[in-house]
């Protein structure tokens, strides 16, 4: 059954990209675009309360993975007890 879906996916998910991009128009850039050197959008930002505190609601989702990943030989060593997890083969 998984092998049914995955050739299903194969198929239709290239056929939709491609058609998709066949067939949505291109706006291009907008004449009146305000072009913004970098240093004054950092100073923008940053005293952006609202955009300040979902960047730290990002970052905080984003360590929680990362931190369980970076811990898990850890855990597999002196809780579990799995002395082969600390090593790693090259």
């Amino acid at each position: 059954m998984l092998a049914i879906i995955a050739v299903i996916a194969v198929i239709t998910v290239p056929a939709f990209v491609a058609f998709a991009a066949a067939n949505v128009p291109d706006r291009g850039m907008a004449l009146d675009t305000l072009q913004v050197p970098i240093l004054r959008g950092i100073r923008v930002m940053s005293r952006n309360g609202p955009f300040l505190r979902l960047l730290a609601a990002f970052t905080i989702v984003g360590l929680g993975p990362v931190l369980q990943g970076a811990m898990f030989p850890f855990f597999m060593q002196h809780v579990v007890g799995d002395t082969t997890s600390g090593r790693r083969s090259c």
